[in-house]
């Protein structure tokens, strides 16, 4: 067994209350781990101040009041998951919540609607277009860069870029 599984069972170990083989496992551990014969020492040490406590006997009826405590207790989780409901459900967000969901669908519906129509209006006149005026337009990037491409043409003709060009030797 690993260290971290014996400091586990330690506190077993001292109550008597591990298996036969467990127990053995403990000891062999103990026998040459340092670190863990230090955990073992310092519960020893533990149990053996609270040897010379004395004894408290608790109120009559304190543990039934004990456990009716713990039992009317919530977790975190139920506590949370009652905060969400109600803030989600608070009467005075809900018309603002239905307001703004009715917003975003009828939003994208609409939005949806535009972006169809004028994929129709430019499928309709890309269709009565003739076949020169087809690859004008299937071009169009290559023509909107072709005044760029020009220029470039011209850099290239003129001598003095021969001259900031590094020299090869």
């Amino acid at each position: 067994m690993d260290c971290r599984k014996i400091k586990e069972l330690i506190p077993l170990f001292l109550d008597q209350e591990l298996t036969f083989s467990d127990q053995k496992q403990v000891e062999a551990h103990v026998s040459s781990c340092a670190g863990c014969q230090e955990e073992l020492r310092a519960y020893r040490q533990s149990w053996e101040l609270l040897k010379d406590l004395p004894e408290i006997e608790p109120a009559p009826a304190y543990v039934s009041r004990f456990w009716t405590k713990v039992s009317s207790k919530r977790s975190a989780l139920e506590v949370f998951v009652e905060g969400i409901n109600n803030w989600l459900f608070n009467k005075r967000l809900v018309p603002a919540a239905v307001t703004a969901c009715t917003m975003i669908i009828v939003g994208s519906i609409a939005f949806q609607y535009v972006q169809t129509q004028e994929i129709q209006h430019v499928q309709k006149e890309y269709a009565s277009l003739n076949d020169e005026q087809r690859e004008i337009v299937d071009d169009l990037v290559l023509l909107e860069n072709l005044e760029l491409l020009e220029d470039m043409e011209m850099l290239e003709d003129m001598d003095f870029i021969d001259e900031l060009l590094p020299q090869e030797s």
